[in-house]
């Protein structure tokens, strides 16, 4: 009997991607385009794109922003123009989607963002413009929640926040929202973005006696808090973070001073999410460790999910006509292994928590929310002399 022949695939989906693969934002960048090419064989090796019918191969043309808004912007405009790609993904940060969606919005290209998170982008009532990931304006918010849950309940809270504009705009956020839940905002402050002495606002912080202290900020920032929290004999019940607990580089500068440190991210590779579509967390993180040599992290797989989105709205549409691809992402409801996907009118994912990490035992963990946490919170924290 022959061997079985699968038949070729129709012609070729061509889609754009715009990535910061060189300059400040590279290594997150490198990361979503492994995130992008995963999705691309994936789907591929499964048949194709299903359009009328016919399996269509995804080529996905990568270009390089090299990290730059302005870059970003004549990027776009070429993948558009000249290569005439008339569906997008990407970029993998907001400082070059800030410039590269207006873009596609004036040529009424769909943009399915895997690094898009700021509300300030959102805001501008993009049509063609969507986004996996879930906004900043809700960064810490599962933090308060999983504290609030608690007991004892904390009752009082303060933040630091980055000098820079994302870095206040999750610290604003919070704070209304921890309002809202009736905490008391007893102290909020910011300090230079990089800087080396936190001391001072962190005394005052410190001096205002939160049960919470959370900061807004860089992962550089949340190491140099934790050390000098630790000189300065500085002890909420908790210490929270929008970005470091969780990554390999805080548990290896802090050591066992990392512990009980918490943290958020957009995906983890335990998340135990429902899935109605592709593979979930556990058997993503092997393939993708198979194909890569590395697991991935929370931009590896916003992009991959970003692919997945886009593939959907494809078919769903039945083509791959910008107008109807566009209509077909703005009623995505799909639950993946990062999260639900489904977006508001601005183009937010506005399903998706964001998770939260705590290390524990020198490695991070995932403690919220309930349904896909692979531990439970570690709370009050119970000092510095006991990690």
């Amino acid at each position: 009997m022959p061997a079985f022949i699968a038949p070729p695939l129709a012609s070729a989906i061509n889609v754009g991607a715009v990535l910061s693969l060189t300059g400040s934002q590279a290594e997150s960048g490198q990361m979503a385009k492994e995130g992008y090419l995963f999705c691309q064989d994936w789907i591929n090796a499964k048949g194709g794109v299903t359009v009328k019918g016919a399996g269509h191969r995804l080529n996905i043309d990568i270009a390089d922003d090299q990290s730059r808004p302005s870059i970003a912007a004549a990027v776009t405009e070429q993948l558009i123009s000249q290569n005439h790609d008339t569906l997008l993904l990407g970029p993998s940060n907001d400082a070059t989607t800030s410039r590269a969606a207006p873009v596609a919005e004036q040529h009424q290209v769909p943009m399915v963002g895997s690094g898009a998170s700021s509300d300030a982008i959102f805001n501008n009532q993009y049509h063609y413009l969507f986004s996996v990931l879930t906004p900043l304006s809700r960064q810490l918010q599962g933090v308060i929640d999983m504290a609030l849950a608690q007991n004892p309940k904390p009752v009082s809270m303060a933040i630091l926040a980055a000098s820079d504009s994302l870095s206040a705009e999750v610290a604003n956020a919070t704070v209304g929202y921890a309002q809202a839940k009736g905490l008391n905002v007893v102290y909020g402050g910011s300090y230079t973005s990089g800087v080396n002495d936190l001391s001072d606002v962190l005394g005052a912080a410190a001096g205002a006696g939160p049960d919470l202290l959370l900061e807004a900020g860089h992962p550089s920032e949340s190491v140099r808090t934790v050390q000098q929290a630790e000189q300065m004999k500085i002890q909420p019940k908790l210490l929270a973070f929008s970005d470091g607990p969780g990554s390999t580089q805080f548990t290896q500068d802090l050591q066992a001073a990392s512990n009980y440190s918490v943290g958020t991210t957009q995906w983890a590779p335990g998340t135990r999410n429902r899935t109605s579509y592709f593979i979930d967390s556990f058997h993503y993180s092997l393939a993708f460790a198979d194909q890569f040599g590395h697991m991935p992290d929370q931009f590896a797989a916003a992009a991959t999910a970003a692919c997945l989105t886009l593939e959907v709205a494809i078919e769903e549409a039945n083509s791959a006509q910008p107008r109807w691809v566009r209509d077909a992402l703005a009623i995505t409801d799909l639950d993946t292994f990062f999260g639900e996907i489904k977006f508001d009118d601005r183009g937010a994912n506005v399903a998706k928590p964001v998770y939260v990490q705590q290390v524990q035992a020198g490695r991070a963990v995932l403690i919220w929310p309930p349904d896909v946490a692979t531990a439970r919170p570690r709370y009050p924290d119970p000092g510095w002399a006991k990690r």
